[in-house]
């Protein structure tokens, strides 16, 4: 289980400092903000300001240097012997990564990543990964970063330099007396001045060189220098010279900041809001459009160009809640305030055009006539001045006016607070649609194809050509909001739609579609106005600022190529007074073709000048990991199982606020979705409980360029799991379950082994018993035929067949007995024994049959089943051929077909047919033999697993009668 805590505090919120609220006056042109040490500065004396290529700040104080990024302050090294010296310039190198210093004594020193005094430069500046410096006895040289060789560029001869500068075949050295030019092809050197210049810079945007001295600013080109006049009076010391494009510039001094262009100067000092007239190092960060200051006694400046301002000062507009704004017939700017007047703004000024007790509520001029609405009296009249008459109930459905429209087909349109009226002329105005159309009406916008679409309370209405109300979009459409309060149709037909307590909304092809619960966008739920310029801006007021969001964009988000929708946003730093804009009336904002755009406020009237927005990529930085609220300074660290909770702080160099930076991360990692989390303002996010795992997080920053690409920031971690969550006890664990269950399998076998032997030593010995129970079943069967034979001779008077055949049966008996114990014999023994056996019936017979013994060879020693063949060689006599009339043959044959030993008992006896019915009439008569042979056949099968295969036929051949008896016994067991 992850949980993911976005913790809401300000460790990297964007850093106000002491924002100067007069600044915000109309008669100086950029916002004042003031960081001190209690914004972490070490000290409030700034001494130089340069800026990284990540857009980070390195300032440099009399109490050591930091590095700012629009968030915190922080040391650049933690090798405070730096912070014994005064580096009044420093100069970083991209490439390696390295500060160097230059201290007002003449030292030139290393200070990052660890400090280094160098004795032997005087002075000394870097250009292009490239140190040039000079010594005290005036030799130039020049070194390219990371090289041990330095090449001797000129013998200045000129002591003790402070100011160096080189631009290509150029040098410029100035020491406290005097400042030189040499040509560097011709070696010819020129005294410019018997003057210090303190610095030398050239104007990027011109290229242009600069000298600044003490109290003067000079242009430099080859050997010659000319005087800039500022256009201000000259008092204090000149310390910096900053550009800001072309033909702007501002000068710092220890009596104010001046600010200068090609036709206008002025000099900025504590009585125009500046926190201290002792400025003495400035930086203009273009990117952002704004100069920093670095001051003497008050830290660090922030003054951002505003391009917001009130348009009046210290007048009744100044304090007037404003509702219309609108440019009449005569070109005039007349404001509605919500109090009693009409004012007229005028340059450098306002007056009041027309008063009424009555308190405004909206204003539009129609044919030449204004039309005031109010908050009760209805509607106004207005001509040159003069009240013309006025429109009231019933005309109106209420004398509460807040939107007053003339279409393109003449269509006068009054909104009111509970319904709307509308006629071609004063006189025709009537209750439009009164059962239909009800609610406040706010405003009135014209689409391209004629139809007019009514805001309000209730919704949207949207009226045909024809003056039919087609369309209503309301609560039941998915339009929740108190009020619809402003319209736009772009070039695709859109109808975007603000609203108050609803944010933005689409209406396209039938279909409504809330734009601020579309997932990471974040325009203002309060959207009073839409007003496009000609740069495809659309500006929106609202309760807490000014938004502007490009149009493309926001068509790009709504067609979903990309995910994200950020306006800029402009707030007192911009020169906004009060962020609150009025709404709820028609003409609520007035755009000039310049794209000066007119809003009224509720702290007077705002004008925006159009801002140049520079695009650049946002680059994100990981400023600190902490695991377990302890700071780690590494990547691809491994954390481990005890980890609890991963933090991370995170920012992009930010400056100023219009730019609106949000936060989206990702972290990947084991059951994590690779997808990027809903864009936050803050930079921090803390993981709880993740599992044990790789990870990898990735952080981006997005702003209002709503950049479909932004550049990605990673940062990789492993969390180590406990011994028993790893691969290899798992494995172990695994291999140990299958040790044990493979053990109990093995042991359940052995036991059913053990068992099934002992059961099968149990049945075998069952068998042996039941075999021999068989046998001895047999035995007397055998013994008392051959009794019966001898007793039959006896009772003949046959006594000397009798003693021969007790001699026989006395053989006989001899073999039975000494294979009666065995359970095999040879095929060879059991057939001496049916010898015997037949000898002694056929005496008893008279020789009433003969008998024939054929046997293979390789049979003879063949083991077969004890007395298994006696039975039906004894059948075969007693039925077959005992009951014939007829001489008969038995006929016991052995051989070897496929693989068994065949054996063929056959007699031509009477046949078993035959034999059945003359037993019929022979009481007690039971024949045991074949049932004997059938069951040791089935004990030899479950026994020793013989399968032995008995067929008894009957000769059926017309004349021939008798028996045949086949057994066939496995050759190979």
């Amino acid at each position: 289980m992850i949980l993911l805590l976005a913790l809401h505090h300000e460790l990297l919120g964007q850093q106000l400092g002491n924002f100067i609220e007069k600044s915000q006056s109309i008669f100086i042109p950029f916002s004042v903000t003031c960081y001190g040490t209690k914004h972490g500065l070490p000290q409030n004396q700034i001494l130089d300001i340069i800026q990284k290529r990540d857009g980070e700040l390195i300032i440099s104080t009399a109490n050591g240097i930091v590095e700012y990024n629009g968030h915190e302050f922080y040391p650049i090294t933690n090798d405070s012997e730096h912070k014994r010296h005064i580096h009044g310039k420093i100069y970083w190198s991209e490439a390696h990564k390295t500060l160097y210093g230059s201290e007002n004594g003449g030292n030139y020193n290393k200070i990052t990543p660890a400090f280094k005094k160098t004795n032997c430069i005087f002075s000394a500046y870097l250009k292009n990964e490239t140190l040039f410096w000079i010594t005290k006895n005036g030799c130039l040289y020049s070194r390219k970063l990371g090289s041990k060789h330095a090449r001797l560029i000129i013998n200045s001869k000129v002591k003790n330099v402070y100011a160096l500068y080189l631009d290509k075949n150029n040098c410029y050295l100035s020491n406290k007396n005097s400042t030189y030019h040499f040509n560097l092809n011709t070696g010819v050197k020129t005294l410019l001045r018997k003057e210090f210049i303190l610095k030398i810079k050239k104007n990027p945007f011109t290229g242009v060189l600069y000298a600044l001295s003490s109290d003067t600013l000079y242009t430099l080109k080859g050997n010659r220098i000319q005087p800039v006049d500022l256009g201000v009076e000259k008092k204090g010391i000149l310390t910096d010279v900053e550009f800001i494009s072309t033909d702007e510039l501002f000068v710092s001094s220890t009596a104010g900041l001046i600010y200068c262009n090609s036709y206008y100067s002025e000099r900025y000092e504590e009585s125009d809001y500046l926190p201290t007239n002792y400025t003495q190092s400035l930086y203009y960060d273009k990117k952002e459009q704004c100069l920093f200051v670095g001051t003497g006694n008050k830290g660090l400046l922030k003054l951002q160009i505003k391009n917001c301002s009130s348009m009046v000062e210290n007048t009744d507009l100044a304090k007037s809640s404003l509702c219309s704004i609108i440019r009449d017939h005569q070109n005039r700017v007349l404001i509605a305030s919500s109090d009693t007047k009409i004012y007229q703004l005028e340059l450098g000024g306002c007056s009041t055009y027309f008063e009424n007790k009555s308190g405004f509520s909206a204003m539009s001029e129609i044919d030449n006539t204004l039309f005031i609405g109010t908050w009760g009296n209805g509607v106004i009249l207005v001509k040159d001045r003069q009240k013309t008459g006025d429109i009231t109930y019933p005309k109106l459905k209420s004398n509460i006016v807040h939107a007053i429209y003339k279409d393109l087909r003449g269509t006068i349109w009054i909104g009111t607070y509970s319904g709307v009226s509308s006629g071609k002329t004063i006189q025709q105005l009537k209750p439009f649609h009164p059962l239909k159309i009800t609610g406040r009406i706010i405003t009135f916008y014209e689409r391209r194809n004629g139809h007019i679409c009514i805001g309000g309370s209730e919704g949207v209405y949207i009226i045909n050509k024809q003056h039919q109300l087609i369309k209503k979009i309301g609560k039941k459409e998915g339009l929740n909001c108190k009020e619809v309060r402003s319209f736009y149709e772009d070039e695709e037909k859109k109808l975007w739609i603000g609203t108050y307590d609803g944010g933005l909304y689409c209406f396209s092809n039938n279909q409504l579609t809330s734009i601020n619960q579309k997932s990471n966008c974040k325009l203002n739920n309060d959207l009073f106005t839409l007003a496009k310029d000609s740069r495809g801006s659309i500006y929106m007021t609202s309760n807490n600022g000014l938004y502007v969001v490009s149009e493309k964009k926001l068509n790009d988000y709504y067609n979903g190529k990309i995910d994200y929708l950020i306006p800029f946003y402009y707030g007192n730093e911009n020169g906004i007074k009060n962020t609150e804009f009025n709404g709820g009336f028609q003409n609520n904002f007035l755009m000039t073709k310049m794209d000066h755009l007119y809003l009224p406020t509720i702290e007077g009237v705002l004008v925006t000048s159009p801002d140049d927005y520079l695009f650049r990529k946002l680059t994100p930085k990981i400023k600190s990991v902490l695991v377990n609220d302890t700071i780690i300074n590494q990547n691809n660290a491994t954390f481990s199982r005890n980890t609890h909770s991963v933090e991370f702080n995170f920012y992009c160099s930010n400056y100023i606020s219009k730019y609106n930076i949000h936060y989206q991360y990702k972290l990947l990692g084991p059951g994590l979705p690779n997808k990027w989390s809903n864009i936050q303002k803050n930079g921090n996010i803390r993981f709880s409980m993740l599992p044990p795992g790789d990870y990898h997080f990735q952080i981006r920053g997005v702003d209002a360029y709503n950049d479909a690409f932004p550049k990605i920031q990673s940062y990789n971690f492993r969390i180590k799991p406990y011994f028993y969550e790893t691969w290899w006890f798992l494995c172990i664990c695994i291999l140990f379950i299958l040790f044990i269950g493979i053990y109990i399998i093995r042991l359940r076998i052995y036991q059913l082994r053990v068992r099934e032997r002992k059961e099968h030593r149990i049945s075998n010995t069952f068998l042996e018993l039941k075999l021999k129970a068989i046998q001895s079943k047999m035995n007397p069967h055998f013994i008392f035929n051959s009794l019966n034979n001898i007793i039959y001779l006896l009772n003949s008077n046959q006594v000397r067949e009798a003693e021969d055949l007790l001699q026989d049966f006395s053989l006989l008996l001899r073999q039975f007995l000494q294979s009666s114990d065995q359970t095999f014999i040879s095929l060879q023994e059991e057939f001496a024994i049916l010898e015997l056996y037949l000898a002694i019936e056929k005496r008893r017979k008279n020789g009433e049959f003969t008998y024939t013994f054929l046997i293979d060879e390789q049979l003879k020693d063949k083991q077969i089943p004890t007395l298994l063949l006696q039975p039906i060689v004894e059948n075969a006599v007693k039925h077959g051929v005992g009951h014939s009339n007829q001489p008969c043959t038995i006929t016991i044959e052995a051989k070897i077909v496929s693989n068994f030993i065949q054996i063929q008992i056959s007699d031509n006896g009477i046949g078993r047919k035959a034999s059945e019915k003359m037993n019929e009439y022979r009481k007690n008569h039971t024949s045991m033999g074949l049932g004997l042979v059938k069951e040791k056949i089935n004990i030899m099968h479950l026994k020793y697993d013989k399968l032995i295969c008995l067929v008894v036929e009957d000769l059926d051949q017309t004349n021939q009668t008798g028996t045949v008896v086949t057994l066939k016994i496995p050759l190979n067991d």
